[in-house]
């Protein structure tokens, strides 16, 4: 009887297993009393540090938002603002660009009406602006007449006429001289006038008309901006517009470029908007205080439910002690038997643990079915061993047949028979080949065209002058190249049946192409004439991609025995390819990728 074989790599790889196991619940068998003793020092630490972590991230959490918050409300209101200041400009410009004040200038012109004058301008400024919220007050005056107001508004009328005659005045009048065919705001005093132009067809101004803007109407929606406290507003460096106390540098204002929003010291949100030749700057002052209760409220939140989770550290050590620590330490215990060699024991079953109740039977499972596969792998090992002592004599037969071969070719060279004895020779080469003394699957170039020139020499001594075959290496580098053993001959032997006729007459070339330098690539491309119909093409792809069902010939299963032992040595991108070469021939291209090759050394 055999002796007993060493156990197979599962089961040194489980009792590995069922060892390491053993060893970590012996650490686990004071687990209640290290859970005890982490409730005074261990958890508290880790507590801590959780809730740091936590309260920061929360903390920056809620900055984040906030930001974006007070950011994006204030870029909906300056956009609500500067569309508003926008829509001023643009009726502005209606009396301009309508004809009806010029028609009436110029009809005062030839007539000299100045009370024409008067009631024309005034019922075409009331009719235009009169009732128009933005305004409080919309006036005019002619430049040969700078002395002489139009005015049009509602309730505000009278004091708003007193208010500009006594700020407004120089004001407007020094930046009607400036703009040119510009609109601009103005402050005067405590008010924000719009003042423009009017041009007549050579572009030089007759009238002037400036609006003292509702800035409180136009500049409301910045109250909307998130905890807003206050807010100003400035064209370039000046403050049009200012809520309740000045909070902010000009100079801050006029840094930004437009489109730009900045959150400027702790409780600061500033927004620029360009309105033509305006510069407009929006910055609103927000409630720190707030924002900060905003901030707290999570957070205290947070450690409230926190402080009210640490009672459930008892109960869930007791439920961790008897749910999960016990049925383990049985599992080691019983995991150490097995790596004693006590196949087959088993745990019991914690029906009331859900998977640990799985776990457990599980592992009984695995025990029993290992302690059979132990004794079937047992079985198994020595027939297995019989089977390799088979295989070992089978190979006498081969070497015996190679051995008779070189015996004959001896007789052959004794009795001066050297072309016999040449044939013997190329065939020993060939069965030496196939044999694989060495056991080299993958050899140099060179080495697979020696078999290949001994198959060749067979061919070219049955058949003589009618038969040829040419062999064309461009690089001496590519003998070097390492391929596996046997991938030319069958394509060769393939093309030699396929490269003749039916009286023998045919050829065969072989070009090796590539294999100069690190990263060229080796081509083998055996060709030999007559092309492949569409048939013979569907068959060549079924056989290339091992799809076909159909009996194949001995040639073809080493094509695709060839082709799958490249992909299978070489992966993708290497492999065979037989197709039609367009002068009547069929080419056999054996590709071999570098990068895939370089893994093997000669």
């Amino acid at each position: 009887m055999p002796d007993r074989p060493q156990e197979p790599q599962s089961t040194v790889f489980l009792s590995r297993f069922c060892h390491k196991m053993r060893l970590t619940m012996k650490k686990q068998r004071s687990l209640k009393w290290s859970m005890l003793s982490m409730l005074g020092v261990g958890w508290l630490l880790p507590l801590l540090l959780m809730t740091v972590m936590i309260t920061g991230m929360v903390s920056h959490s809620l900055n984040a938002q906030i930001t974006r918050t007070i950011t994006t409300t204030m870029e909906k209101a300056a956009e609500i603002c500067t569309l508003r200041l926008s829509d001023c400009i643009t009726q502005s410009k209606d009396i301009s660009y309508n004809g009806q004040l010029r028609s009436v200038y110029e009809k005062y012109l030839k007539d000299g009406n100045e009370a024409d004058l008067y009631s024309s301008t005034s019922s075409l400024l009331g009719e235009k602006y009169k009732f128009n919220e933005d305004y409080r007050l919309t006036g005019l005056y002619y430049t040969d007449m700078p002395d002489r107001f139009y005015f049009t508004g509602s309730t505000y009328l009278a004091e708003g006429q007193r208010y500009f005659n006594t700020y407004g005045v120089t004001a407007v009048r020094e930046a009607s001289a400036a703009i040119d065919t510009d609109t601009v705001l103005v402050k005067a005093g405590e008010r924000v006038y719009l003042v423009r132009n009017i041009m007549d067809h050579n572009f030089h101004p007759y009238a002037v008309l400036f609006m003292e803007l509702n800035d409180e109407r136009i500049f409301e929606s910045l109250r909307s901006v998130w905890q807003c406290r206050d807010f100003e507003v400035f064209c370039g460096r000046e403050l049009l517009f200012r809520e309740n106390e000045s909070f902010m540098e000009e100079t801050e204002a006029a840094s930004l470029n437009n489109g730009e929003i900045r959150m400027s010291g702790s409780d600061r949100v500033i927004h620029r908007k360009d309105l033509g030749s305006n510069q407009m700057v929006y910055a609103v002052r927000f409630d720190r205080e707030a924002v900060d209760q905003e901030r707290r409220g999570p957070v205290n939140l947070f450690l409230l439910v926190l402080l009210f989770l640490i009672p459930l550290i008892a109960i869930l050590v007791h439920f961790f002690n008897q749910r999960i620590s016990v049925p383990v330490e049985e599992l080691a215990a019983a995991s150490e038997e097995i790596t004693k060699g006590n196949y087959g024991i088993t745990v019991p079953v914690h029906q009331e643990n859900g998977e640990i109740s799985d776990l457990d039977r599980n592992f009984n499972e695995m025990s029993q079915k290992l302690k059979d596969q132990f004794e079937k792998i047992y079985v198994e090992e020595i027939a297995l061993r019989d089977a390799n002592i088979h295989a070992l004599q089978s190979q006498i037969n081969p070497h015996f047949l190679n051995n008779t071969l070189e015996i004959i070719n001896w007789e052959a060279r004794l009795g001066g028979n050297e072309k016999v004895a040449e044939m013997i020779e190329a065939l020993s080469t060939m069965m030496s080949a196939t044999l694989n003394r060495e056991k080299k699957d993958i050899i140099p170039l060179r080495e697979e065209l020696e078999y290949v020139d001994a198959y060749l020499y067979i061919i070219k001594t049955r058949f003589g002058d009618r038969f040829a075959c040419t062999t064309k290496i461009e690089h001496e580098e590519a003998l070097d190249y390492m391929v596996p053993r046997l991938i030319i001959q069958p394509i060769v032997e393939n093309a030699v049946e396929h490269g003749r006729n039916s009286s023998g007459e045919g050829f065969v070339s072989i070009v090796i192409e590539g294999g100069k330098d690190a990263g060229d690539d080796l081509r083998i491309i055996v060709t030999n004439p007559g092309e492949p119909s569409a048939e013979d093409m569907e068959r060549i792809h079924a056989l290339l991609e091992d799809t076909g069902t159909e009996p194949v010939s001995a040639s073809q299963i080493g094509i695709r025995n060839v082709n799958k032992r490249l992909k299978m040595v070489y992966s993708e991108g290497s492999g065979l390819k037989i197709e039609p070469d367009g002068q009547g021939n069929t080419t056999s291209t054996i590709i071999v990728k570098k990068s895939q090759s370089q893994q093997f050394k000669p």
